[in-house]
């Protein structure tokens, strides 16, 4: 009974890109990406810990290699390198729809677009992905 539950849940998330992700691969890919993001600016002093700071904040996130992957609705973060003597994680929203690589992201507040060629993107991990990360990383 137990094996028919993971099975389903891990045929479920097959649709999904993560599902052949381990947490580590996820965490040090996260870790990779964003340290060379930073790397360039880190002569400026708030770069420094701002740089640890978004390093924790993407815990439960996962980075964005094509906007194709985002589900509609899942929470997308974003850096931008705008503010370049102080980069932080930007605050990003629920992602409504992608229109010519941009996304159109609600935040609760307002509507916010981003171009994804000037952005790094991160989207924040559901339960459901959580799990079939969590049974992946049993499996291997």
């Amino acid at each position: 009974m137990e094996d028919e539950f993971i099975k389903n849940i891990l045929d479920n998330s097959e649709k999904n890109k993560l599902s052949n992700l381990s947490s580590k691969e996820i965490k040090d890919e996260i870790e990779n990406v964003v340290r060379n993001f930073y790397k360039p600016y880190l002569g400026f002093e708030k770069n420094k810990q701002n740089l640890k700071d978004t390093l924790e904040k993407l815990d439960n996130y996962v980075y964005v290699k094509n906007i194709d992957d985002i589900p509609n609705s899942y929470y997308i973060r974003y850096l931008d390198n705008k503010y370049f003597y102080d980069l932080t994680l930007r605050q990003g929203g629920f992602l409504i729809n992608i229109n010519d690589n941009k996304l159109k992201l609600f935040n609760g507040k307002i509507y916010i677009k981003v171009d994804s060629n000037k952005v790094v993107l991160f989207m924040k991990l559901k339960k459901k992905d959580k799990m079939a990360i969590l049974l992946n990383d049993l499996n291997k």
